[in-house]
């Protein structure tokens, strides 16, 4: 998940980029984080419902899908999100001087 939100954090960074000259670092800052979260937010929801939904399916695909996205409990989501955000925050301190 580390590398996870460094990669949504360099895509949210490429996405806002041209945008990112007229406000502040620190709002440069909490748009990366708060795009990164939410990627993250959503990738754990897959993880939530394909271990409540897939986990006895048949299907070659939705057996795939679930061995993929389960994933563990609240400490693992909570882990997940916080990695996901600590990438973040270290691809914002790489770039936050090249503007």
């Amino acid at each position: 998940h580390f590398t996870g939100g460094l990669v949504i954090a360099w895509i949210g960074y490429a996405f806002f980029h041209k945008d990112f000259a007229r406000i502040s670092k620190f709002k440069q800052l909490i748009i990366l984080v708060s795009f990164t979260a939410m990627v993250g937010v959503f990738w754990e929801f897959a993880e939530y419902l394909s271990g409540a939904y897939l986990q006895d399916a048949t299907s070659p695909l939705l057996s795939t899908i679930y061995r993929y996205f389960h994933g563990g409990g609240l400490r693992d989501t909570l882990l997940d999100l916080g990695f996901d955000m600590l990438g973040s925050f270290l691809f914002y301190f790489w770039i936050k001087d090249r503007d």
